[in-house]
């Protein structure tokens, strides 16, 4: 049973390669823990060897969902602070950069989790196309 409810968009501006995600959460519950939320960028679809289970390596193997950076801290930016009340909402803006030239923005997603600071459970997760 989701705890958390998110909805999030992204805008990318191709010319300096910022991603603005905007994160809406709501509380489906009452909190008396300090929630955080995180923002991480993949990218899939990334040909790089591979080392395989029978000792060989796959030099044309196709990487998915490579975590390519963090938007937030690394363990996250405060999204509020208990205590919180169910049909709170909560929004939170967090900009970032698609840092290496090398990456391709077609490829890249955005997820998005919040989670409980204090028993570190995490709440619920949203996956979104960085250019939908």
């Amino acid at each position: 049973v989701p705890q958390v409810k998110i909805e999030a968009t992204v805008v990318y501006n191709a010319s300096d390669s910022s991603a603005t995600v905007n994160v809406e959460a709501t509380a489906l519950k009452d909190f008396t823990d300090d929630l955080k939320v995180v923002v991480l960028i993949t990218e899939s679809e990334i040909v790089s060897p591979q080392l395989m289970p029978d000792g060989s390596r796959n030099v044309n193997y196709v990487h998915q969902h490579v975590l390519r950076d963090a938007f937030t801290a690394a363990l996250g930016d405060d999204l509020a602070l208990a205590p919180i009340t169910a049909t709170t909402v909560i929004t939170k803006q967090v900009i970032g950069k698609v840092l290496k030239s090398t990456w391709v923005a077609a490829n890249c997603d955005i997820v998005v989790y919040v989670y409980n600071e204090r028993t570190k459970e995490i709440l619920q997760a949203e996956q979104i196309a960085l250019i939908p």
